[in-house]
């Protein structure tokens, strides 16, 4: 089983012609899905076809709500933690005809993320562990290292990275 324990982010994407330029308003169609690398990447795998459980933090707002309820349509188990009095991470990505794009995220309650919402029962059951550095890094770095000690195959996909 492959294990994303990562961020959830409710994603607003923008689809047009072309990209907005500063001082500009471009029309788009939008819709509402699912974001955030750990989701996304939970999301894909699932979709190939991988077993995969994803783990994230949400807020207690109408976006994690929301957000729940769209995972709810995707082919992989979710271990979700509901945190009072946070917000739910939120990004906005706006992609044009041919394929270049501008994303801005809000990483809200993905910061924090802790090693106590990942149960020991969902680790030991994860032959693979899929991690990014959109999450709280320190969370990343304990769990990877527990996930390796108990011989699972570790992959941190280095993104974002900081400038």
């Amino acid at each position: 089983m492959l294990l994303v324990p990562g961020s959830l982010a409710l994603n607003t994407v923008f689809r047009g012609a072309t990209l907005p330029v500063i001082g500009e308003a471009s029309p788009a169609a939008a819709t509402v899905e699912p974001g955030g690398l750990g989701a996304v990447s939970a999301i894909a795998a699932a979709r190939a076809g991988a077993t995969v459980h994803l783990l994230a933090v949400t807020g207690d707002d109408p976006a994690g709500a929301q957000a729940v309820k769209l995972l709810g349509r995707e082919p992989l188990v979710t271990t979700l933690h509901c945190l009072a009095d946070v917000l739910t991470g939120s990004s906005a990505t706006f992609l044009d005809d041919g394929g270049d794009f501008l994303h801005a995220w809000a990483p809200a309650a993905n910061t924090l993320l802790t090693r106590q919402h990942v149960p020991a029962p969902v680790l030991e059951g994860a032959s693979t562990l899929l991690c990014h550095l959109d999450s709280n890094q320190q969370t990343t770095h304990a769990v990877m290292r527990d996930a390796r000690s108990r011989g699972a195959r570790t992959i941190l996909h280095l993104s974002p990275i900081a400038r």
